[in-house]
This record gives C-alpha cells, sequence and structure tokens, in this order.
C-alpha cells in the first residue's frame, strides 16, 4: 500500500501522489489486481477557514474488473472461477450484475463453452423456428441439442429469451455430465425432502435436481430449493463452480 511506510513497503507499488483534481483517475494495473491486497487511499481535505485533515482507507482489490461482485460478495469465488475458465464476461467491462437473470441461450452458450466449445455435427437439423443460425447463441443452442442437452419449450420452439429456472439449470448441468461422462447416478430418491418446498420441483426436473443436491451443487436457501424461481447470474456461477468441483477429478 505505501512505499514510503516501513510497516507497508514489502510488495508495495506506488500508484498515484500529488496534488488531487475533481478530474483525478488512477488505473490500477491488472497485475496487481489480485483477491487480498490492498489499496491504501490516503485524502487531505484543506478547509476554507484554514488547517487540513488526513484520512486514509484500505479497500481490497478485486482480481475481477467488475465493481459489483468485491472480493466480500458471497459469489465472488464462484464468479471469479466461471470469469477465469471463460465460461461468462460481465454485461459490460465493469459490471457482473449478479442479481440480474440469465436467458435459456446465454444458458446453453455458458454449456458448450464448459464442454470445450466443441463442434456440432453438420448433419444435425436444429428444428427450432425461433432462433436464426445467424444469431451469436446459434452455436451454442445447435450443440447442446445434438447432445440431447436442451429441449424445446414445444416441438419447435426453444424460447432463447425466457429466463432460465433453478431447476432448468439443474437439468442442463445434469445432461451436460452425461454428455461428458460423468456419473449422474441416482442414490437416494428422498433427497430432496429435506427441503420444504421439494414438492414444488417439477416432474421432469426431479431427477435432475436429486442428482444436484447430491452432488453437491445445489445446496438450496434457507431449507428451500426454490426450483420454480429465475436463477441469477450468480447463483448460476455458483452452480457452475460446484459442478467443476464435483467432477473435478
Amino acid at each position: 500500500p505505501d512505499p514510503g511506510n516501513s510497516n507497508e513497503s514489502e510488495g508495495s507499488v506506488l500508484l498515484a501522489e500529488g496534488k488531487i483534481t475533481p478530474d483525478l483517475s488512477v488505473t490500477v494495473p491488472a497485475a496487481l489486481r489480485t483477491s487480498g491486497r490492498y489499496l491504501k487511499v490516503a485524502v487531505c481535505v484543506d478547509y476554507p477557514g484554514g488547517g487540513s485533515a488526513w484520512s486514509t482507507a484500505y479497500v481490497e482489490t478485486s482480481a475481477l474488473p467488475f465493481t459489483d461482485v468485491l472480493p466480500t460478495h458471497w459469489g465472488y469465488s464462484a464468479v471469479k472461477h466461471c470469469y477465469d475458465k471463460g465460461y461468462f464476461s460481465g454485461t459490460t467491462p465493469s459490471t457482473f450484475e449478479p442479481n440480474s437473470s440469465m436467458s435459456r441461450s446465454m444458458m446453453a452458450v455458458v454449456i458448450h463453452r464448459m464442454a470445450g466449445k466443441p463442434e456440432t455435427d453438420a448433419s444435425v437439423s436444429v428444428p427450432f423456428t425461433d432462433i436464426s443460425s445467424a444469431s451469436w447463441y446459434y452455436p451454442g443452442v445447435a450443440w447442446c441439442y445434438s447432445e440431447g442437452i436442451v429441449l424445446g419449450t414445444t416441438g419447435t420452439t426453444f424460447s432463447p429469451n425466457d429466463n432460465i429456472t433453478r431447476e432448468q439449470a439443474a437439468c442442463f448441468l445434469y445432461r451436460l455430465a452425461g454428455a461428458l461422462g460423468h456419473s449422474t447416478e441416482i442414490r437416494d430418491l428422498s433427497a430432496l425432502n429435506a427441503f420444504e418446498d421439494a414438492d414444488t420441483v417439477g416432474g421432469y426436473a426431479k431427477t435432475a435436481m436429486i442428482w444436484a443436491v447430491e452432488n453437491g451443487i445445489m445446496r438450496g436457501n434457507g431449507g428451500r430449493l426454490n426450483p420454480k424461481d429465475t436463477a441469477t447470474r450468480v447463483q448460476i456461477a455458483s452452480l457452475i463452480a460446484n459442478f467443476d468441483a464435483a467432477f473435478a477429478n
């Protein structure tokens, strides 16, 4: 934090000093934006009647470029994992919008990236009339469809802009696990009974939800699974980080 302070000088770098102006802007180099490192900010206030006062604060820096997911955020580690892996980035260069929703098409793109972005067999015919082959998400949807990971909302529609729910996300990851050769074994059919809203899980998603709970991918919140709730971006990041941890070997 402070190269001139003998108690703080080890590993510190001076970013800016001197007279402060209203439009002062200081960029922290990417190499220094590591989790757990601190930036010391010292400001001197000059009073109109004379005299001055200094105020010093320490701000923990982040390895992420997002101002809305700081190291103190509960989902920081999961978001960092997904960002480092290239699964998904921010909504802008400096924001992640952790509480925003994720669309079905974006989830398909993320799943495709998790698999390493494999090519789709050219013979596969995608039946969805509501997506264009020129769309940014088409390669992801096409590969996921070819692997049986995503299904349509009808036989001919994918509903790419619909928000994905928590139970739908569990289904996507469950099917991805199968496509990647990971275990999709269900050991305890009553695993959801520990959650007070277990009976609200859709029949189509029950197996996937049991699998997600048994593998520590979905852990619930306050004793509830909230399967029909829209999954937020940070919740998706958490599910993905847990998925990767469960099948790391």
